[in-house]
């Protein structure tokens, strides 16, 4: 009889069952390790493209120009948020891809090509004479002076000579193989689709107060002692020539908050003590944009001081007789002559201006 047998093959056949249901169970679970594990790597990568994303649509919508970043916004698996920081004048997207609980954070620098690099800049030549005193400042640290005074007052061309006369200080470099092209001026879609102005004229002793708003005039006319005072963000578009032009002792006042961009056709020139109070002395708060080709087509002469950028590429930029200037300018050729001041404001070399004609790229990113 084989008893013995038998009584042997039951106590084996329960021992391979638990051992099957143990090994099955330890599969069961390493598996389901493995799945939570791939869902984790799959979720924070998704939040990565989501967060890239988002970076991406920023960048589209102007957020490097206009500062305004991207609320939490939905996309595919997940959501964006976006936030706009600058620091030194350099301006940062920071975006935050979610996506089942995982977070992914990347951050990237918006790049601008500016001319305004330099405190002077052109195609052609630039003259310096009599008593010019040139050096550089950072607008966003505070006022200029103190600890807040430096030597990059860089002055620079695309081939052409520089002329340095009597008695020139110049604290910065001089480039003249600088390379940099220079992007004509367009007038906004916002500004050309106004219907045609009428000329802007002040008379003796009066005073206008413009709020925020885009304008078109034919030509802005100033008589003696006349006020014309920004309130608000100022779009500005003068179609004849001359533009601009002041009487004696009238005033431009942009006022702290405000803003002036001026588009013009024809010539500018501010001359016999007319005053450009820039109150909040920021230099990228009063702007001038020029598409005039013919000769001297921007002046500011006798007596004057300017807190703002001039970009004129197609005609000459002028600044003589004690006229002292906080910003930085472009022009086909640019003249400073007699007992000018001319301080740089680095943080114009990442100048941001939604209706500018100059280039804005988001650089590279890295993820923090």
């Amino acid at each position: 009889m084989n008893t013995g047998k038998k009584g042997l093959v039951l106590p084996l056949a329960v021992g391979l069952m638990a051992f099957c249901a143990l090994f099955g169970l330890s599969a069961i679970q390493l598996a389901d390790t493995q799945g939570q594990s791939h869902i984790r790597e799959t979720s924070s990568n998704q939040a990565f493209w989501v967060g890239d994303a988002g970076l991406q649509k920023a960048y589209a919508l102007g957020a490097c120009s206009t500062g305004t970043g991207l609320a939490a916004t939905s996309f595919g698996p997940g959501s964006y948020a976006v936030a706009v920081t600058t620091n030194s004048g350099v301006v940062t997207l920071t975006a935050t891809g979610a996506v089942n609980g995982f977070s992914r954070n990347l951050r990237a620098d918006c790049l601008v090509t500016s001319p305004f690099k330099f405190l002077a800049f052109s195609n052609g030549t630039i003259t310096l004479s009599n008593n010019v005193f040139v050096d550089s400042y950072d607008s966003t640290k505070g006022n200029y002076g103190g600890s807040n005074v430096g030597n990059n007052g860089d002055i620079g061309t695309n081939g052409a000579t520089i002329a340095i006369g009597n008695n020139v200080t110049v604290h910065g470099t001089q480039t003249t193989n600088a390379g940099a092209a220079l992007a004509p001026v367009v007038v906004p879609a916002v500004l050309t689709a106004l219907p045609a102005g009428v000329a802007l004229t002040l008379t003796n002793n009066n005073t206008l107060t413009l709020p925020a708003g885009n304008y078109r005039y034919s030509k802005v006319n100033f008589a003696n002692n006349v006020g014309l005072v920004i309130s608000g963000d100022v779009l500005m578009y003068i179609t004849g020539n001359p533009s601009f032009s002041g009487g004696n002792n009238a005033a431009v006042t942009v006022n702290a908050g405000a803003s002036l961009t001026i588009y013009a056709d024809g010539v500018v020139s501010f001359s016999n003590n007319v005053a450009l109070n820039n109150l909040a002395k920021a230099p990228d708060k009063f702007v001038i944009y020029s598409t005039y080709t013919g000769a001297n087509g921007v002046s500011i002469n006798n007596n004057g001081t300017f807190y703002g950028v001039i970009y004129a590429p197609l005609t000459d930029v002028t600044m003589s007789n004690n006229t002292t200037v906080f910003g930085a300018m472009v022009g086909k050729t640019i003249t400073l002559s007699n007992d000018n001041v001319v301080h740089y404001d680095e943080s114009l070399g990442a100048f941001s201006d939604p209706n500018s004609p100059f280039t804005v790229k988001l650089g590279n990113w890295q993820e923090i």
